[in-house]
Protein backbone atom coordinates (compact mmCIF):
# COMPACT_ATOMS: atom_id res chain seq x y z
CA UNK A 1 0.00 0.00 0.00
CA UNK A 2 1.56 2.69 -1.07
CA UNK A 3 -0.24 5.48 1.51
CA UNK A 4 -0.67 3.65 4.48
CA UNK A 5 2.10 1.61 7.07
CA UNK A 6 1.12 -1.22 9.50
CA UNK A 7 2.97 -1.36 12.55
CA UNK A 8 2.86 -3.90 14.99
CA UNK A 9 4.60 -4.65 18.36
CA UNK A 10 4.79 -6.68 21.73
CA UNK A 11 6.84 -5.08 24.67
CA UNK A 12 7.07 -7.28 27.97
CA UNK A 13 7.04 -5.19 31.08
CA UNK A 14 10.94 -6.09 31.36
CA UNK A 15 11.80 -4.10 28.46
CA UNK A 16 9.42 -1.02 29.11
CA UNK A 17 11.33 -0.81 33.12
CA UNK A 18 14.70 -0.80 31.15
CA UNK A 19 13.28 2.25 29.20
CA UNK A 20 11.82 4.11 31.87
CA UNK A 21 15.35 4.01 33.91
CA UNK A 22 16.64 4.82 30.72
CA UNK A 23 15.05 8.09 30.93
CA UNK A 24 15.73 8.62 34.63
CA UNK A 25 13.35 10.42 37.03
CA UNK A 26 11.08 11.50 34.12
CA UNK A 27 10.34 7.84 33.00
CA UNK A 28 8.02 7.49 36.23
CA UNK A 29 5.60 9.45 33.91
CA UNK A 30 6.75 8.77 30.27
CA UNK A 31 4.21 6.61 28.10
CA UNK A 32 4.91 4.15 25.17
CA UNK A 33 4.78 5.85 21.90
CA UNK A 34 5.56 4.51 18.27
CA UNK A 35 8.10 6.92 16.08
CA UNK A 36 7.97 6.88 12.20
CA UNK A 37 11.05 8.13 10.80
CA UNK A 38 11.05 8.78 6.81
CA UNK A 39 14.39 7.28 5.88
CA UNK A 40 14.27 7.57 2.44
CA UNK A 41 17.46 7.11 0.22
CA UNK A 42 18.91 6.67 4.01
CA UNK A 43 21.13 3.99 5.23
CA UNK A 44 19.33 4.70 8.72
CA UNK A 45 21.65 4.94 11.69
CA UNK A 46 18.77 6.21 14.39
CA UNK A 47 19.96 9.76 13.99
CA UNK A 48 19.96 10.81 10.69
CA UNK A 49 15.87 10.45 8.90
CA UNK A 50 14.57 13.19 7.64
CA UNK A 51 11.62 13.46 9.68
CA UNK A 52 9.96 11.78 11.94
CA UNK A 53 6.51 11.56 13.70
CA UNK A 54 5.27 10.37 17.36
CA UNK A 55 2.24 8.01 18.37
CA UNK A 56 1.08 7.78 21.89
CA UNK A 57 -0.27 4.33 22.19
CA UNK A 58 -1.70 2.27 25.35
CA UNK A 59 -0.18 -0.85 27.03
CA UNK A 60 -3.39 -3.09 25.77
CA UNK A 61 -2.50 -2.05 22.28
CA UNK A 62 -0.65 -4.06 19.89
CA UNK A 63 -0.95 -2.55 16.26
CA UNK A 64 -1.54 0.51 14.19
CA UNK A 65 -2.36 1.78 10.84
CA UNK A 66 -1.01 4.96 9.85
CA UNK A 67 -1.77 6.89 6.71
CA UNK A 68 1.78 8.00 5.61
CA UNK A 69 0.88 8.78 1.65
CA UNK A 70 4.39 9.17 0.59
CA UNK A 71 4.50 6.60 -2.37
CA UNK A 72 8.45 5.24 -3.41
CA UNK A 73 9.43 6.74 0.34
CA UNK A 74 10.65 4.50 3.09
CA UNK A 75 10.41 4.37 6.64
CA UNK A 76 10.83 2.73 9.99
CA UNK A 77 9.20 2.69 13.15
CA UNK A 78 10.35 2.19 16.96
CA UNK A 79 8.37 1.58 20.17
CA UNK A 80 9.65 3.13 22.83
CA UNK A 81 8.82 5.73 25.77
CA UNK A 82 8.48 9.06 25.58
CA UNK A 83 8.69 11.63 28.49
CA UNK A 84 6.70 14.70 29.05
CA UNK A 85 10.11 16.97 28.11
CA UNK A 86 10.20 14.87 24.61
CA UNK A 87 13.12 12.42 25.32
CA UNK A 88 12.16 9.30 23.57
CA UNK A 89 14.14 5.51 24.69
CA UNK A 90 13.72 3.09 21.46
CA UNK A 91 12.62 -0.40 23.16
CA UNK A 92 12.64 -2.31 19.58
CA UNK A 93 13.12 -0.39 15.68
CA UNK A 94 11.19 -2.30 12.50
CA UNK A 95 12.92 -3.22 9.30
CA UNK A 96 13.17 -0.62 6.42
CA UNK A 97 9.51 -0.23 4.81
CA UNK A 98 9.88 0.66 1.25
CA UNK A 99 6.58 2.17 0.03
CA UNK A 100 5.91 1.28 -4.40
CA UNK A 101 4.98 4.15 -6.28
CA UNK A 102 0.68 4.53 -7.21
CA UNK A 103 0.08 2.16 -9.68
CA UNK A 104 -1.95 2.31 -12.85
CA UNK A 105 -5.81 1.85 -13.44
CA UNK A 106 -7.38 -0.14 -16.08
CA UNK A 107 -7.54 3.38 -17.87
CA UNK A 108 -3.96 3.70 -18.29
CA UNK A 109 -3.79 6.56 -16.10
CA UNK A 110 -2.17 7.06 -12.80
CA UNK A 111 -3.98 6.89 -9.81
Amino acid sequence: DPLRLYVYWEVTDASIATARAGLGPAGDRAWLNVRVYDITGRLFDGTNAHSYFDHRVERHERQWFFGIDKPTSAACAEIGLRSEEGYFVKIARSGRVDFPRRGFGTSGIER
